[in-house]
């Protein structure tokens, strides 16, 4: 009886030191959240071409959307005009001031100005369509990736880990079903590109935010740089 019992806590201690059974739990309860819908960043890119650049007293700086916010943003410098200017022109978003770096009081020269970004979020685990291995994508998604950077549109890899991140899970576990997720940055893009690297982009990406930076000029909308960062998604296996 006692060989009995000490056999049983010996199995329990095994299968409580696994972490299968944790690993995939937490991947089970987050892969509904995994990526974005990607229409809605090449919605907010089109929208942000509508933005305009100037409105009395103020010119547009840049101007973000980003998933993890739900808001998409656009940052303005003064240019003689008053916080009540935006309001009128933009009434429809939330103003906010800005502290100015090395400071800790609210500036008068620089705001903010929100509004909403509803972002839906799926799963990229789809057993018809199982995530490939880091080779065999990068080596899929290559000669689109090679045409982009003839024309200085470069999408960078970063190297990925395992995902989700579970607490006494090692990030060397392995398990055919586990998952591993990197960083993906897009930069320096210009206007025209851009709806078509949000787009187009290799399946396993889900973009998190989009960002354009307005240059100075006498057109400002050929002086448009865009950039993004996101998430990408490969098997472990």
């Amino acid at each position: 009886m006692h060989r009995v019992e000490v056999e049983r806590k010996a199995l329990a201690a095994a299968r409580a030191a696994d972490p299968t059974p944790r690993y995939l739990a937490a991947l089970a309860g987050q892969q509904a959240s995994m990526a974005t819908d990607r229409s809605s960043f090449v919605a907010a890119t089109r929208e942000i071409f509508g933005y305009r650049i100037w409105i009395p007293g103020w010119s547009l700086a840049s101007a973000e959307c980003s998933a993890r916010t739900q808001a998409c943003s656009r940052d303005w410098v003064r240019r003689g005009g008053s916080f009540d200017d935006l309001r009128r022109a933009l009434p429809d978003d939330a103003l906010e001031m800005l502290v100015p770096q090395g400071s800790n009081v609210p500036g008068m020269d620089m705001a903010r100005t929100k509004h909403p970004f509803k972002v839906v979020r799926h799963s990229l685990l789809d057993p018809r369509r199982p995530l490939r291995s880091l080779q065999a994508t990068v080596s899929e998604a290559a000669p689109q990736l090679q045409r982009w950077r003839t024309a200085d549109v470069v999408l960078e890899l970063k190297k990925p880990a395992l995902w989700p991140r579970v607490a006494d899970v090692p990030v060397t576990f392995q398990h055919p079903a586990a998952v591993l997720a990197g960083d993906v940055d897009l930069h320096n893009v210009p206007g025209p590109f851009i709806a078509e690297a949000l787009s187009a982009a290799p399946d396993v990406v889900s973009w998190e935010s989009l960002r354009v930076d307005v240059g100075e000029g006498s057109d400002a909308r050929a002086l448009l740089k865009f950039s993004a960062t996101g998430v990408f998604y490969v098997s472990a296996r």
